[in-house]
């Protein structure tokens, strides 16, 4: 019995006693002996009185705004609505937002480069492998696309050349390609050599150049640029050397490059529909490669 004198229980039990003995005390002075009961009832129930109508005065509040199942489906869909127009003007926004810089794109590839003439376009497709050898754009032989055409970057980043044309599309053939042949030339040093590609290099995202003198070998960091031919015009940036090696005959000096151009991610490209020196026509192109 001691025990449960000392124990937490009888300690709760003596707030309760002195809490409803103090609100009884408050009753009887503020309402007298007779409304004493009505008035302990009254300040432990008034409290929840008012939630309780404020729930509700919420609650009528809400659902008065639909009278009817019909209101509220209208309601909705004119919200669907909306919202749908919304997303509209912004899907407008974003595609003039885009039109917009490749137009400021153009321009600047236009003062850069003012011999040559370019069409901006935009990537629709990949190939399957894993490395983008080639992918197909939305521009063909009605908006002046030809066979061998250059395609290039916004930077004049090198990525490749048209292999086949349609009216309205074409497919370009990337540096990643194993017939991928790009005479170029070594930024500081001058040399000259062939950028071409394997399938051991390009499944690395790289590119190999041929050819190159084999006393020396290549600083890395080295920057490969097109040399100029009936192909490709002069100048066009390839990438930057990672490594290079001596061939296995040791007589050249193999440098191995990565590209300048993101060609996996890649959404816009501008072809080169003409340029100074460029070939006349495919075949003119086919007899400088062979």
């Amino acid at each position: 019995m001691k025990n449960f004198f000392k124990s937490r229980g009888f300690k709760v039990l003596v707030v309760v006693f002195l809490l409803l003995f103090g609100i009884l005390i408050h009753s009887v002075v503020q309402y007298g002996v007779s409304g004493t009961v009505d008035g302990v009832v009254g300040i432990v129930v008034t409290p929840l009185q008012k939630a309780a109508t404020a729930v509700k005065n919420f609650a009528g509040d809400f659902f008065s705004r639909f009278s009817s199942k019909d209101e509220l489906q209208q309601q909705i869909e004119a919200l669907e609505q909306e919202l749908a127009d919304l997303r509209g003007r912004v899907t407008d926004y974003d595609q003039l937002k885009r039109e917009n810089e490749q137009m400021q794109a153009l321009l600047e590839l236009k003062e850069a480069n003012q011999d040559m003439t370019f069409q901006m376009a935009e990537v629709t497709a990949r190939s399957t492998d894993g490395w983008s050898s080639k992918f197909t754009i939305d521009r063909g032989s009605l908006d002046g696309v030809a066979l061998y055409d250059p395609v290039i970057t916004k930077e004049s980043y090198l990525v490749g050349y048209v292999c086949k044309v349609g009216p309205t599309w074409a497919t370009v053939v990337t540096l990643f390609d194993s017939s991928i042949a790009v005479g170029a030339t070594l930024s500081s040093t001058r040399d000259v050599g062939t950028v071409e590609n394997s399938l051991e290099t390009a499944s690395e995202g790289l590119c190999r150049m041929l050819y190159l003198p084999g006393d020396h070998s290549v600083p890395r960091g080295e920057t490969a640029i097109t040399s100029g031919s009936a192909r490709f015009p002069k100048g066009l940036l390839i990438g930057t050397v990672e490594s290079s090696e001596q061939s296995s005959d040791g007589l050249t000096t193999i440098a191995y490059i990565r590209p300048f151009a993101d060609i996996p991610d890649l959404r816009d490209v501008f072809v080169v529909t003409s340029f100074r020196g460029q070939a006349v026509t495919a075949d003119d192109v086919e007899d400088e490669v062979n």
